[in-house]
């Protein structure tokens, strides 16, 4: 990269730089995998397939070390064992009802039609109206 124009500049460099995606690796561009990223993704799923529920496994690391590359993997993995999966992104929905917004992955991702989306996303609440003196009523015992 060349970077130099008329104007004075605070940066004047000739270097070549590479800047890499920070996103998880699909395995479905067969791109190479580093780190072992695929051998464990492959551990994990032959653990899920020939394990009894209920189980549980995580998945930890430090941010950009490739768990979402693993669980890629391991999707594509379960997939082809015709194991259906869903991703829940719990970091999305933070301040939001988390099991509302997982029974709606779920439905959505599985394709359950069963419109999840509509009927969990409707108000709790209920309107109510109120004549003045009922309202003014609930106001007095409240400061009581």
């Amino acid at each position: 990269m060349h970077c130099k124009n008329n104007k004075k500049s605070l940066l004047s460099y000739e270097e070549d730089y590479n800047f890499l995606q920070d996103s998880p690796l699909n395995p479905l561009s067969k791109e190479p995998v580093k780190f072992g990223h695929e051998k464990i993704a492959n551990v994990l799923s032959d653990t899920i397939i020939h394990s009894a529920p209920p189980f549980t496994i995580g998945l930890f690391g430090s941010w950009g070390v490739g768990k979402s590359t693993i669980i890629e993997h391991i999707q594509e993995n379960l997939s082809s064992n015709n194991i259906r999966t869903v991703f829940f992104d719990a970091w999305k929905y933070k301040g939001d009802s988390l099991r509302r917004q997982f029974l709606i992955c779920i439905d959505e991702q599985l394709k359950l039609k069963k419109n999840l989306k509509k009927t969990l996303n409707q108000s709790l609440t209920k309107t109510v109206s109120l004549s003045l003196s009922e309202t003014l009523k609930i106001i007095f015992e409240q400061t009581l």
